[in-house]
């Protein structure tokens, strides 16, 4: 595969009852398959998370196994091996909503020079209900303030 335009890395442990949901909502995108991969850094899952991935046959789709260790280091391999141009964190319990990708797509072209991107959550019950919506402040143009509040 040539280099992805955007790495959907999803990093899991012991999530197998959601992992393949989070995959699948980004394999079903519109967008175009040549342009993306998902990577999966699995933390050494004891459940059934290893039969699931190894089980799909799609060459989007990269599976790294992992001794236990812990997120950021789980993180910090998958940056390593993702090949994209861009780093898609989605964690193994989150879905992107259709259209997703290609509006991020138009955001990457259009948009203003930016590191990180970053959007709304939609909080979920169960069943796919919506209970909230968390809203994230806009700090274009305000990077001072961006960086004061994670420093």
């Amino acid at each position: 595969m040539s280099q992805p335009r955007i790495t959907a890395l999803i990093d899991t442990y012991n999530y197998a009852r959601f992992i393949g949901h989070a995959i699948e909502s980004v394999l079903g995108q519109d967008f175009p398959a040549e342009q993306m991969e998902v990577l999966v850094v699995d933390d050494g899952s004891t459940d059934d998370t290893a039969a699931i991935l190894v089980g799909l046959d799609d060459p989007r789709v990269r599976y790294l196994r992992k001794g236990k260790t812990n997120a950021p280091d789980t993180r910090n391999r998958g940056l390593d091996a993702a090949r994209g141009e861009w780093i898609l964190w989605l964690d193994s319990d989150d879905a992107l909503l259709p259209g997703w990708l290609a509006r991020l797509q138009n955001v990457l072209e259009s948009g203003p020079e930016a590191d990180v991107y970053y959007g709304n959550l939609a909080v979920v019950d169960a069943r796919g209900r919506p209970q909230q919506v968390l809203r994230y402040e806009d700090f274009l143009g305000r990077t001072d303030a961006l960086l004061e509040g994670v420093l």
